[in-house]
């Protein structure tokens, strides 16, 4: 597509895109991580009975060393990582969203403005708009 589109509207729009994949990847992980979590915590689940057998071992003062199973402590600091881990991303992707809408709604004003270098009258916005468009980035509506 050529546009003669303005220096400032070439720099917004490549961060916007930029932005926009970064949160799409984020959101593949995240979908990892939950997949990942929920199993995990499905599989404590189901054999519940036995992590509550270590809880009253814990609170009976017998020793835990022998009553738990290492693939059993694994699966619990498993668990309890990739919640946090979930935690912090969801954190992050909260942000990186907010940065992505921000610079959306700064390039829609743009849009308005100082959009492109032509002298006449163009249709450099419309084409603009449906190339943006193409990239999954809606500069319509706010």
């Amino acid at each position: 597509m050529e546009l003669k589109l303005s220096y400032s509207t070439k720099k917004k729009s490549d961060k916007v895109c930029e932005l926009k994949q970064k949160v799409a990847k984020k959101y593949a992980s995240l979908i990892l991580l939950s997949g990942i979590s929920c199993l995990l915590g499905v599989y404590a689940l189901l054999y519940n009975t036995r992590y509550i057998s270590y809880a009253t071992a814990v609170f009976e003062n017998r020793n835990l060393q022998s009553a738990i199973k290492t693939f059993d402590l694994i699966i619990l600091v498993g668990f309890a990582a990739t919640l946090f881990i979930l935690y912090i991303s969801l954190d992050i992707l909260k942000k990186d969203k907010k940065n992505y809408d921000e610079h959306r709604k700064d390039l829609i004003k743009t849009i308005n403005s100082e959009f492109c270098t032509c002298v006449d009258f163009c249709n450099c916005k419309e084409e603009y708009i449906k190339f943006m468009e193409e990239k999954g980035i809606d500069l319509i509506f706010l």
